[in-house]
């Protein structure tokens, strides 16, 4: 191999491994991108099910207080029913 086809080598070799670098800088940068995306979406997710909680508390005492209105009110008919039936003298 003469000193010139030599320097070509050596040239396109260099090259290549400039490219390569480049591409690995750019796969880095993705790479940081994705990386703080996910962060974001972790810390979303983590709200979200935190707000799901939240919701499912405030229905369990939505649930609780629409029953006991209903026993309530059960309970006041039968005695309304009660004090109706001895009123009248069944």
């Amino acid at each position: 191999m003469n000193r010139e086809s030599f320097d070509k080598w050596k040239k396109k070799i260099q090259k290549e491994l400039d490219e390569l670098k480049i591409k690995d800088t750019q796969r880095d940068e993705i790479i940081n991108q994705l990386i703080r995306k996910t962060d974001f979406h972790e810390r979303d997710i983590k709200e979200i099910k935190s707000t799901l909680s939240e919701i499912k508390e405030d229905t369990k005492w939505l649930r609780r207080s629409i029953t006991n209105a209903i026993i309530i009110a059960l309970i006041g008919g039968f005695v309304a029913i009660f004090y109706a039936a001895i009123g009248t003298g069944v």
